[in-house]
């Protein structure tokens, strides 16, 4: 594809992220949100930011000027949707699968379009101060593990309750929790018995 038709199909991309989620939804294909189709925004939005690093040779907008948009639009939109999760507003049976799940997934990304380019850049101040603090750093060092071990977790503890024969009953704040703390843990451990010692040995490797 020619380098000046990329932005074109960035922005293609992300159109047809969200638009193939709510035809999906609109006949009845369940679980079509965690499919690929519906998480080409993502990819979009990705892409268009790499593009625009690149300057006026390739984007017609700058970087900043992405970066800003996405802050404006997705930090607030992200924002009014979980205050409405929160207060059960919006209509909840399958979150991924409502217009609602789509719409919390596109500013999830634009939000997030936001947070990658302000952090590569560096962010000052009060928030900079924060971002470095060691706890959140570790977060930062932890987060494939978080990510990998996240959706499990909750069916790891069903099942040791279950087979434990323990009668436990959680509100789903403390059940929220008890799956962070069990997340959190699982991913310490697998960073420093198995993703820290992988990575050390790329100083055998040249590349």
């Amino acid at each position: 594809m020619p380098r000046k038709k990329l932005f074109a199909a960035s922005l293609l991309t992300i159109f047809i992220g969200p638009l193939s989620s709510l035809l999906a939804q609109a006949f009845g294909i369940r679980f079509f949100g965690v499919m690929t189709p519906s998480c080409l925004d993502a990819l979009g939005l990705g892409s268009l930011l790499a593009i625009s690093e690149h300057g006026k040779r390739d984007s017609p907008v700058s970087q900043a000027t992405i970066t800003r948009i996405c802050g404006v639009i997705g930090l607030p939109l992200y924002a009014i949707i979980v205050v409405m999760r929160a207060m059960e507003i919006s209509p909840m049976v399958t979150w991924l699968e409502t217009p609602w799940g789509v719409l919390h997934r596109f500013s999830v990304g634009l939000a997030s379009v936001w947070l990658v380019s302000s952090a590569a850049v560096g962010f000052r101040g009060l928030p900079g101060r924060v971002l470095e603090f060691p706890a959140i750093a570790h977060f930062g060092r932890i987060s494939y593990g978080i990510y990998i071990f996240h959706r499990f977790v909750p069916e790891l503890i069903a099942i040791a309750i279950q087979r434990s024969g323990a009668r436990v009953s959680l509100s789903e704040q403390w059940s929220f929790f008890v799956w962070l703390a069990v997340t959190l843990g699982l991913s310490s451990l697998s960073w420093h018995f198995l993703e820290s010692p992988v990575q050390r040995l790329k100083r055998h490797v040249r590349y």
